[in-house]
């Protein structure tokens, strides 16, 4: 696709349908380097731009005139919808709480706006590739924003650490994390194969090994594994692309050793010459609290088994939870403890139907050239997921949407149905959609009002009161 070979700086007057791929650019900067002074903390800025591209997106589905109905024809979209209509149930009937109905509003305005923006990838198929181009630039952008903030530091030396280099635009670099795990894998393909100018393939060259620099001085050990892990996996899976193994191979074991001597002697090295009190974090060894965590909230759930306690419960700490977090850093306890055995049995039917069409797809190769990267970027994530917030945080959350949307688009293709097929014959009127997301997104504007009030008030940042949706929600006035 001559798309993944264009640069996103390089679209002239594309049309609406490319305005996703600017907007979700644009926000990406907003989010990290270009953090605006408005009084509101840096997590739930990121919420809002969240809340703003799901608008879009349903914005794009009201504005699309045919066809007029949306055909919902595999099993994988049908179990996702059953998990989102259980949790309607759950939060109005069993659980009876704002978040947890709050959480519903926003995995149906999720849902709807997948939708648009699927509607717009299947009209223009080049818009996925400038989608993963607007995360790949927009990642890059921020590590000239690192760059900068590293030598200011060294001009006027001061104690740092990982986490201070990060800062603003990462409250915590864990978050940082997150984002260097789900887009790695984007990166490492741009960056090898792009036919772009000479000096964007420097920038791409750079944004690869500092994502290995920094996962390295962060001394995120779950992040630092899903990097190697994606690394190995895309030496296997590169046969199913059009490049060359070997040379691919050869590129990414140089990226790997320039990001270690990056690592060694600009965030080790140089920082302990010039600096008397460098604090640089050392390895941990120890063993992690997390497991502590697991175990106290599958107890909690034992309780609940079939509905949980809802969505974004974890954080109220009203049944008994100890830990000060906002979520039990595994995805799957998560999901048990505020969905319940109802919520992981549909979320897991629907993913193994996406995983079989994954899998049919690979075995009737040749597959798109951005499969490759998006399959392993999401393979990361879900790994990472399993001892980190990937599914809680608003920007983890977008480009977890936009891989999605990539990867459904590409292996739910429209094509001709074979009479052996079997297929859910289900069609619902994009007119009863539109009735939907429009009570939808009104009533998330209204919830999410309440709930920031409700924030006001609280001792929020030290995650001793919910909810989950913004981190402090108060204004600086």
């Amino acid at each position: 696709m001559r798309a993944v070979h264009l640069l996103l700086c390089t679209i002239k007057r594309q049309g609406r349908d490319f305005a996703p791929a600017w907007l979700l650019f644009v926000f990406f900067i907003l989010g990290t380097g270009l953090l605006p002074n408005i009084g509101m903390m840096q997590y739930d800025i990121k919420r809002a731009l969240f809340l703003v591209f799901l608008l879009v997106g349903f914005i794009y589905l009201s504005l699309a005139a045919k066809p007029h109905k949306v055909s919902i024809d595999n099993w994988g979209s049908v179990f996702w919808f059953l998990f989102v209509l259980a949790q309607l149930v759950n939060a109005y009937f069993i659980n009876d709480s704002l978040y947890s109905f709050l959480d519903t509003l926003l995995l149906m305005a999720i849902s709807v706006a997948f939708i648009g923006y699927l509607r717009v990838t299947r009209r223009v198929p080049a818009l996925k590739a400038y989608l993963l181009l607007a995360l790949v630039y927009g990642l890059s952008a921020y590590y000239l924003f690192v760059l900068l903030q590293y030598i200011f530091f060294l001009i006027l030396p001061v104690p740092w650490t990982i986490h201070l280099l990060s800062w603003p635009a990462f409250v915590n670099v864990r978050f940082l994390n997150q984002l260097m795990v789900l887009i790695f894998p984007l990166v490492l393909f741009a960056q090898c194969f792009a036919s772009t100018p000479r000096l964007l393939q420097w920038l791409l060259s750079f944004a690869a090994v500092m994502t290995i620099a920094l996962v390295l001085n962060s001394n995120g050990r779950g992040a630092l594994a899903m990097m190697v892990f994606e690394s190995l996996l895309l030496m296997v899976l590169v046969r199913f692309t059009a490049y060359e193994p070997k040379p691919f191979r050869v590129r990414l074991l140089t990226l790997w050793l320039a990001g270690c001597v990056v690592f060694a002697v600009f965030f080790i090295w140089i920082p302990s010459a010039l600096l008397e009190l460098f604090q640089a974090g050392p390895v941990r060894l120890s063993e992690s609290v997390r497991f502590r965590i697991w175990s106290e909230a599958i107890e909690l759930w034992k309780d609940s088994i079939w509905w949980g306690y809802g969505g974004m419960s974890y954080a109220d700490k009203g049944v008994g939870v100890s830990f000060r977090f906002g979520h039990p850093h595994n995805s799957l306890v998560q999901i048990l403890y505020e969905y319940g055995l109802i919520g992981l049995v549909s979320l897991a039917l629907a993913f193994l139907f996406l995983l079989k069409k994954v899998i049919s797809y690979v075995v009737a190769a040749p597959v798109d050239s951005l499969f490759v990267p998006v399959l392993v970027s999401l393979l990361g994530g879900a790994g990472l997921s399993l001892v980190s917030g990937v599914i809680v945080m608003p920007f983890s959350q977008l480009t977890l949407f936009v891989l999605l949307l990539v990867l459904v688009s590409i292996v739910y293709e429209p094509a001709e149905t074979t009479a052996t097929e079997f297929r859910f014959p289900l069609k619902v009127s994009v007119s009863a959609v539109m009735l939907v997301g429009s009570v939808v997104f009104c009533l998330l504007a209204g919830f999410s009002y309440l709930s920031w009030l409700h924030t006001m008030g609280q001792d929020v940042i030290n995650f001793t009161v919910g909810p989950r949706f913004w981190l402090v929600g108060s204004l600086d006035i």
